[in-house]
């Protein structure tokens, strides 16, 4: 590989961010993996549901009949399985059909079309990181989301096309996103030593 000169650089790899910690040791990123499974139903629902205990899944009807279900979180973690081969497990997937096949007669006749997994990145106080990466001129991060990443997508690449193109970010108060304070933060319980 080449390296490649630049001005600016903009690190946004979500949970696999971690990278930085090779610069900055006591900046981590970490993940939560989450399954999920769709469901096609015969009618289309309208109502997403959210369902505390029974492993904590939620359900998101799509116009077409499908429904995203997820639930079942792993433990906050280091990711270490590379992006675009990050493994699903079976197991997980099952149990997440069971369940919508113990709380709706809908959902017992639905066809699963789709199982799947994935990670929400998190920073150690779960507060997204935003701002000039410390100690690196011309370098930024934009990271740790959670599941809220693709809702907030657009407001924060705003911002943050704001902070490296003028300087500062006027859509958005970007301070209390400041990755510096990761620097100078102790990690909560759950993050790994």
């Amino acid at each position: 590989s080449q390296p490649i000169q630049a001005e600016k650089v903009i690190c946004c790899m979500g949970p696999w961010a971690q990278v930085i910690g090779m610069l900055l040791p006591k900046l981590k990123i970490y993940g939560q993996k989450c399954h999920s499974v769709c469901l096609q139903t015969e009618r289309v629902l309208s109502e997403a549901v959210f369902f505390a205990g029974l492993g904590n899944f939620e359900v998101y009807p799509r116009n077409t009949g499908e429904n995203y279900v997820t639930g079942f979180p792993d433990p906050v973690s280091i990711v270490t399985e590379p992006p675009g081969n990050v493994l699903v497990r079976r197991e997980v997937c099952e149990k997440l059909v069971s369940r919508m096949s113990q709380v709706s007669p809908e959902m017992r006749l639905a066809k699963v079309t789709a199982e799947q997994s994935c990670y929400l990145p998190l920073t150690a106080d779960t507060f997204p990181a935003m701002g000039p990466l410390p100690g690196y001129d011309g370098g930024y991060l934009c990271v740790g989301h959670g599941c809220w990443g693709i809702l907030n997508s657009l407001a924060s690449g705003l911002a943050m096309s704001e902070l490296i193109l003028d300087g500062e970010a006027t859509t958005l108060d970007l301070k209390c996103f400041d990755p510096n304070r990761l620097l100078f933060s102790d990690d909560p319980d759950w993050a790994p030593s």
